[in-house]
């Protein structure tokens, strides 16, 4: 199953027939297509669209029960076990009132929700890390629930009012935190949580949490093997005995795991890589497919800025299979999102882990936020969110790190985790039902994290167990370069060609000041920027921008994070 959105009256009165009405329309828009399960009873609707990527049933229904399953949840522990049993298994734990113990089982990325009639009881679900999203209004004894964010700003009975702090987070991160977005009444089920809507009463509760797990003292070579054996058994439990494979292939070192993997498992392997022209990325993923004889198919352009990845890899095997370049119809892509961060320690540093070490917890979120480039252009705001705006995002950033009672340098892991993470593939999940694929993510597998969470801190920087872990693959894997991230433990084969590299400043594509300028003055009656930005300030900053007197390249990005969303 791919999405699922409803609404649910918690009073005995049922919801208004013009917000029925709205939600089934704004639905089909958004997934191109009518709901492929519908479900109403007086005070409850559920809406389903499947667009067929996992050939298995995703809905089970009995006299008194339903259960609506988005993604994989892989509670089981066979290969020769289907997505079907997994659902089979949620299904009945909705029944005997045992959601909790069944979905701290769990392995995949997926979210769901289960209605219990005789109880009058729903649950809203997502996965322990909350990767698969599930966002829910709540107002005036109404809850509409959708994985569709944007569903929302076409329901003109909402109430879409601003939540300051999720402004300033969106601004600064690209991304809310926690359990928060930019709207006041809307959140989004959160890491390991289940949203309980019982005779008409809201609360959440947590069947999972990763700072339970305690840390080791070292890193042995036997609990690196373990953390192999996991990562393999990841892979093994998501193919399900299938005989092909299609993967993303970059030229780094998470892709390139999942694809050395799968080749030792599957009879036919096809990969895909989009990069520029004469850059490491291409060249590395072309050279280590060669070597390690998978069907490597790549698509190059001119430059390459944050776009829809799997919208590229659905639209390239679609026409690669219409020219007989590649066998297959599978809408099933493998990925290598979460590796860098989980594995990799990527975006902290030593001086960070010191700070925390000493409860230092101030200091390391500001080593972060210099870092990591993240702010708020308050300097830019009218002057009465000047104030309100100061220290938001160091604030937002504290709550968020766990009270470890071991191992505390690992909270700033943790952050990252639970935060940058599940907002990593928000673009893909919320273009689902255009691109029609799901991605394969072991790296968000649940155990394979659950061994990583216990390692110390200062042996996972800068891909130092990694590299461990990584002796473990086969070696065509190791014998053809790879590209590394800044300050990490570099790729010990020396290339020798010049290439164009990922995190060279140098070579960014900077846009254009003219059309920058373009861009400000097609946004600046935006709502948001309207209400929040004085545009006296943000005039001058564009004027001198545009004439080359000071690079504001920055404020144009942070403002066109503004334009998806709507203000009532």
């Amino acid at each position: 199953m791919t999405v699922f959105a409803g609404v649910i009256s918690l009073s005995n009165e049922p919801p208004s027939s013009q917000l029925l009405t709205d939600v089934r329309k704004q639905f089909a828009v958004l997934c191109n297509q009518k709901a492929t399960f519908e479900q109403q009873k007086s005070n409850t609707l559920i809406l389903q669209c499947d667009v067929q990527a996992y050939d298995n049933v995703t809905t089970l229904q009995s006299e008194l029960h339903t259960t609506v399953i988005a993604g994989e949840p892989l509670l089981r522990n066979s290969y020769r076990t289907s997505l079907h049993d997994d659902v089979t298994q949620l299904h009945q734990a909705g029944a005997d009132n045992n959601l909790s113990k069944i979905l701290k089982t769990a392995r995949g990325v997926f979210s769901g929700i289960h209605v219990d009639e005789a109880a009058n009881r729903i649950q809203l679900f997502s996965d322990k890390l909350g990767i698969r999203p599930v966002f829910y209004y709540q107002k005036d004894n109404i809850i509409v629930f959708s994985s569709l964010f944007s569903l929302f700003k076409y329901l003109p009975q909402l109430d879409l009012k601003t939540d300051f702090t999720g402004l300033c987070e969106y601004l600064a991160f690209n991304y809310c935190l926690a359990d928060r977005t930019q709207y006041q009444f809307i959140k989004r089920i959160d890491v390991g949580q289940i949203l309980n809507i019982e005779k008409g009463t809201v609360k959440t509760s947590q069947y999972w949490n990763w700072a339970d797990i305690q840390a080791k003292s070292e890193a042995l070579a036997i609990d690196i093997e373990q953390l192999y054996k996991s990562f393999e058994d990841a892979i093994k439990l998501r193919l399900n005995d299938s005989n092909e494979a299609i993967a993303f292939l970059s030229g780094g070192l998470d892709s390139r795991a999942i694809a050395a993997s799968l080749k030792q498992h599957v009879k036919t392997l096809y990969t895909f890589n989009f990069s520029t022209h004469q850059s490491q990325d291409r060249e590395y993923a072309r050279v280590f497919a060669k070597s390690a004889q998978i069907d490597h198919h790549e698509k190059v352009f001119e430059s390459l800025s944050f776009p829809n990845w799997t919208q590229l890899i659905a639209d390239a095997t679609d026409e690669s299979a219409a020219t007989g370049k590649i066998k297959s119809n599978q809408r099933l892509v493998w990925s290598g999102d979460g590796g860098s961060v989980a594995l990799g320690y990527v975006y902290i540093e030593d001086v960070m882990l010191d700070a925390l070490d000493k409860d230092n917890n101030k200091y390391a979120i500001d080593l972060f936020m210099a870092m990591a480039q993240t702010f708020v252009p308050k300097s830019f705001f009218k002057s009465k969110y000047v104030q309100l705006s100061k220290g938001v995002i160091e604030a937002s950033i504290l709550d968020e790190l766990p009270e470890l009672h071991f191992g505390k340098t690992r909270s700033m892991y943790y952050f990252l985790m639970n935060n940058d993470q599940k907002r990593h593939l928000s673009l893909h999940f919320e273009t689902i039902c255009q691109h029609k694929t799901e991605l394969h993510l072991p790296f968000f597998d649940s155990d394979f994290l659950q061994n990583i969470y216990g390692f110390p801190a200062k042996e996972m920087m800068y891909h130092k167990l990694y590299m461990q872990w990584f002796e473990y693959f086969p070696k065509c894997a190791r014998q053809t370069p790879w590209q590394t991230y800044p300050k990490h433990v570099p790729c010990p084969i020396k290339n020798t060609l010049s290439l164009s590299y990922q995190w060279d400043k140098s070579t960014t594509n900077h846009q254009n000041r003219k059309q920058d300028f373009s861009e400000y003055l097609a946004l600046r009656k935006n709502r948001y920027i309207q209400e929040f930005f004085n545009s006296q300030k943000l005039m001058i900053a564009m004027v001198l921008h545009r004439i080359g007197v000071k690079d504001y390249s920055y404020l144009i990005d942070k403002l066109k994070r503004l334009k998806v969303l709507v203000h009532n």
